[in-house]
């Protein structure tokens, strides 16, 4: 079964949320939280099940060779940081209260250091519309890429969840 990604355009019942990209993984999607069984295929079995409606997300990798100067981006830690390429000093940077080398990261803007894997890029806005926020960090523009981070969950976890979901008690076999 192949996996796949769907983005929300028409949100009913806050079952999901409008904009946000979903993943289908072995057939599953999972809406906020909350496991959808049906072993989908495709965007329009989803549609067929899903009060909400989707569309499929065509997969493009952000690269390092994608980013600007003043594109704002968010590290899997929540903290934002502001691109600036091309500083006299430092080359490319992210700038913050304090600064990181973009040569610390590979081109799919994961840190290369294997300890400290909450400061790989998760997300890239676009730089504020207005030049006056360009320094508030806090500022940012539309979101360009998100990086899918599936859920994890322990059997006991996705025990419970799946127990939730189908209001009745659920085991896991073996297969």
């Amino acid at each position: 079964m192949e996996n796949f990604k769907v983005r929300c355009v028409k949100e009913i019942e806050n079952s999901s949320t409008k904009g946000r990209i979903y993943e289908i993984k072995d057939g599953i999607l999972t809406l906020d939280s909350r496991l959808i069984s049906g072993k989908f295929n495709n965007v329009d079995e989803v549609n067929a099940i899903h009060t909400s409606r989707f569309e499929l997300v065509e997969e493009k990798m952000f690269c390092k060779s994608d980013l600007k100067t003043g594109m704002r981006v968010e590290t899997r830690d929540g903290s934002v940081y502001v691109i600036l390429l091309g500083t006299e000093n430092d080359g490319d940077v992210l700038v913050n209260k304090s600064w990181m080398s973009l040569t610390d990261y590979d081109d799919s803007l994961i840190l290369i250091s294997s300890y400290y894997h909450n400061l790989d890029i998760a997300k890239v806005y676009k730089q504020p519309y207005l030049p006056v926020d360009l320094f508030n960090i806090e500022k940012c523009g539309a979101l360009l890429w998100e990086r899918i981070i599936p859920l994890q969950y322990t059997v006991s976890e996705a025990q419970a969840e799946l127990s939730k979901l189908k209001g009745k008690e659920v085991q896991i076999i073996k297969e």
